[in-house]
């Protein structure tokens, strides 16, 4: 099991993840202390201890992927 969170709020707001991560604790989601800083591009686990499920954080290349589909179109 795991949560991603990605783009923009995701990516951005440590304090939606914290919030978020808070109101699913009945499900055994437990987000890292240090993960409320800002996370640079990739793929980041912000997993904390005792936690049933892995949390990342995922920067979304809506750019890149726009890029494809026009290259399919072409």
């Amino acid at each position: 099991d795991a949560i991603a969170f990605t783009g923009g709020i995701g990516e951005h707001s440590p304090t939606v993840r914290l919030e978020l991560c808070e109101r699913l604790c009945w499900l055994g989601v437990r987000l890292d202390e240090g993960s409320r800083r800002h996370i640079a591009d990739g793929l980041v686990e912000v997993t904390g201890d005792a936690s049933g499920v892995r949390i990342f954080v995922v920067t979304a290349q809506e750019d890149l992927q726009m890029w494809r589909d026009w290259e399919e179109l072409g």
